[in-house]
């Protein structure tokens, strides 16, 4: 990736990483 953008990861309350909002995210910011 051209560029890293860090945030807080969304995770679930079993402590997953919720990776369809990882990927909500990065098409977001793509996008722009």
């Amino acid at each position: 990736p051209g560029k890293f953008v860090f945030m807080p990861i969304p995770r679930t309350s079993t402590g997953k990483i919720q990776k369809f909002v990882l990927r909500e995210q990065a098409r977001d910011l793509g996008a722009k």
